[in-house]
């Protein structure tokens, strides 16, 4: 009895180990509970305190468990951020287009207005008043300048110029480019080389340095000063060399002044500088200006070699053609015509050098030379009703 009573002695001691032992585990893992719960939350403070003032945390779906899911949410968002930011830019841009569309329509308004006089612009308050209303309007200022030179007063001129550059917006850069180009045509009338040059450089720094140098090269064309609009042409297609503008007019300067034989080794320093894609207008450009400046062989020659490797280009045609009725005889130019309406085109095409033919016998054959061309245009007509 006394074993008996002993061994269920231990067997109560070791239920109450074992439920205590349940216990201590249990509040164990209570407290183990407690604190990846405590520590979430940290994390979740921490989470939050790194976000900037102003963040829509409605954007953020938070989901426990899947980090990479969280990684994508974030990435979704930053993603949304980002084209609302490239909708807001192109918003700002589109504004900026429409901001200047409808400040050039003002300039061109007012521009229309006085030319119709319909405003008149009979002294200096007169235009002072205007400009109150079209601050931007360089038409208006350079006018103005014009008056006060009608007045002798070319100080004021000048005064006005520099006036007109502190006020016009920096947007439209066409505007300040006038502004610029009329002082450089005053000082070319009223001031010295110096003063020019000055201005000019000041000019450069302030404006498209390549569009303002050609509108310098044409001062300098209309102030019959050739030599010195080649020789800044000379430096500008070294600083611009891949320009077709300033190849073209270079050429043009040179053709015009200079030998045969600087224009041709000039011809291939251009084909050489400038994009393959240029090369035949560079070429048809200098086929022109050898026309112009009284080569016609020279133009003719160079533009056989133009259309016979691009038979398909009909803008080099009708400029070939313009040419030989500009500059060449009446004969040459009728046989370019009757070579042209016998090409390999579309009708569309063919029409149109129909045109151009019958318009040049109206002004300079006869009533059977019309009628010829007519006839000519009846049977190209028929002969694609047939084909049809």
């Amino acid at each position: 009895d006394n074993e008996e009573d002993n061994e269920d002695d231990n067997e109560d001691s070791q239920d109450e180990d074992s439920h205590n032992n349940k216990n201590e585990d249990s509040d164990d893992s209570d407290d183990e509970s407690s604190n990846e719960s405590m520590k979430d939350e940290d994390e979740a403070e921490e989470k939050f305190s790194l976000f900037e003032p102003g963040f829509k945390f409605n954007d953020v779906k938070f989901k426990s468990g899947d980090s990479s899911k969280e990684k994508d949410d974030s990435s979704s968002s930053d993603s949304d951020e980002n084209d609302d930011k490239k909708i807001s830019e192109q918003q700002k841009k589109r504004q900026k287009r429409h901001s200047a569309k409808d400040e050039e329509e003002k300039i061109r308004q007012v521009e229309e207005d006085v030319a119709n006089k319909k405003l008149p612009l009979e002294t200096a308050d007169d235009f002072e008043k205007l400009l109150m209303a079209s601050p931007n309007s360089s038409f208006l200022w350079i006018k103005y300048m014009a008056f006060q030179l009608s007045l002798t007063e070319i100080d004021k001129a000048r005064q006005i110029g520099e006036r007109a550059l502190k006020t016009i917006t920096f947007k439209l850069e066409k505007e300040k480019q006038n502004v610029w180009t009329a002082l450089i045509n005053l000082e070319m009338s009223y001031g010295t080389e110096e003063s020019v040059q000055e201005v000019f450089q000041r000019a450069q720094r302030n404006c498209d340095p390549e569009k303002i140098g050609m509108a310098m090269v044409n001062i300098y064309s209309q102030n019959s000063q050739e030599q010195l609009a080649i020789e800044l042409l000379k430096s500008m297609a070294k600083r611009f060399s891949g320009s077709l503008d300033v190849w073209s007019t270079y050429l043009k300067a040179v053709v015009k002044n200079e030998s045969q034989s600087n224009a041709k080794a000039l011809l291939q320093r251009a084909l050489q500088s400038i994009p393959k894609k240029h090369h035949v207008d560079i070429i048809g450009k200098y086929a022109r200006f050898q026309y112009e400046s009284g080569h016609a062989e020279i133009g003719r020659t160079v533009m056989e070699g133009v259309v016979s490797n691009n038979p398909k280009r009909t803008d080099l045609w009708s400029t070939y053609i313009d040419m030989e009725v500009k500059y060449g005889t009446h004969d040459s130019a009728r046989q370019l015509f009757q070579r042209m309406i016998t090409l390999s085109l579309p009708p569309k095409k063919i029409k149109f050098f129909f045109k151009k033919y019958l318009l040049f016998e109206t002004q300079h054959g006869t009533e059977e030379l019309v009628e010829s061309v007519k006839e000519k245009a009846r049977a190209y007509v028929a002969s694609i009703m047939k084909d049809d």
